[in-house]
């Protein structure tokens, strides 16, 4: 199994238990929790993939990450997690997404401002499709520093890649600076500014 399968199916799994956690918010029934956790889990890697020319995108070339999506999505909905955590189970999947999506279309030849872009809506494209379908504004247009994070950390993989950093450190960074970012915006309340009314 290589890096990057693992990286999919690590955020793959911290993805569905977000889009679970949602379902739970909104009293969703099982086929409501698998299908917020499968497209958490899934549809910004599909945007990403679909970018990048990867076709077919992962979730279809890969049957545990399609399974694994199901199985944690159910998981959280016989097993009571407090919906407090969703934010951080975000963070933790808006890091590896970040990574993975930078590192790939850094690996394809991309520019930097491209890979950026690429890894940001790898990293948010499937939190706000969950939003869209339960009918909330996207956490990204809510100030909160989400896809500022994910700008970072993507930046901050670039960097290192530039360096000559191995994959393995250059991931690393990038999910550590994406994760930790948003982290501490959660610890310590961080918002970006909005206008006046």
């Amino acid at each position: 199994m290589n890096l990057f399968r693992i990286i999919d199916l690590i955020g793959v799994s911290v993805f569905a238990v977000s889009g679970a956690l949602k379902a739970r918010e909104k009293h969703l029934d099982p086929v409501g929790f698998i299908t917020l956790g499968v497209v958490t889990a899934t549809g910004g890697g599909v945007l990403r993939d679909a970018i990048l020319g990867r076709v077919p995108p992962f979730v279809f070339r890969d049957e545990w990450i399609f399974g694994v999506a199901v199985a944690v999505s159910l998981a959280i909905f016989f097993v009571k997690v407090p919906a407090k955590r969703l934010e951080y189970f975000d963070a933790l999947g808006l890091g590896f997404y970040t990574a993975m999506g930078a590192q790939l279309a850094a690996d394809k030849g991309l520019p930097t401002i491209p890979a950026i872009l690429v890894g940001v809506t790898a990293a948010c494209g499937g939190g706000v499709m969950r939003e869209v379908l339960v009918n909330d504004l996207p956490f990204i247009f809510r100030g909160t520093l989400f896809a500022t994070a994910s700008i970072a950390g993507a930046a901050a993989l670039l960097i290192a890649r530039k360096f000559g950093a191995p994959d393995a450190l250059a991931l690393t960074l990038g999910f550590i600076t994406t994760a930790g970012i948003r982290i501490l915006a959660i610890r310590k309340q961080l918002t970006l500014p909005v206008p006046a009314d």
